[in-house]
């Protein structure tokens, strides 16, 4: 039990090998999806209004509203940034990303 909570007081690393000793060197994995963040976004993604409005009616009903991610802020922003708009951390109640 020691163990997992000294790795998650570390961060697990992002190809789900676990390095909970801090004096180990924690495991690196090729990611090509995260290595241009924001390519998907300009790229693929577009504008959705209805996901902002129905955001906004969840958080006007007092709804509880979060987003866990193992994906790292500087891909997610981006994203949600064109999805939804760049305020889009204040429809959330928690954002967690890695």
């Amino acid at each position: 039990m020691g163990s997992i909570r000294q790795a998650l007081r570390l961060g697990a690393p992002s190809c789900n090998a676990w390095a909970p000793h801090p004096t180990r060197p924690r495991p690196t994995c090729p990611n090509t999806v995260h290595a241009t963040p924001t390519l998907p976004a300009t790229r693929y993604l577009h504008e959705q209004p209805y996901t902002r409005q129905l955001l906004e009616k969840l958080a006007g009903e007092n709804k509880s509203l979060f987003i866990l991610t193992n994906s790292r802020f500087s891909f997610i922003d981006p994203g949600m940034s064109k999805i939804v708009g760049s305020d889009w951390r204040d429809l959330f109640d928690v954002v967690r990303s890695h």
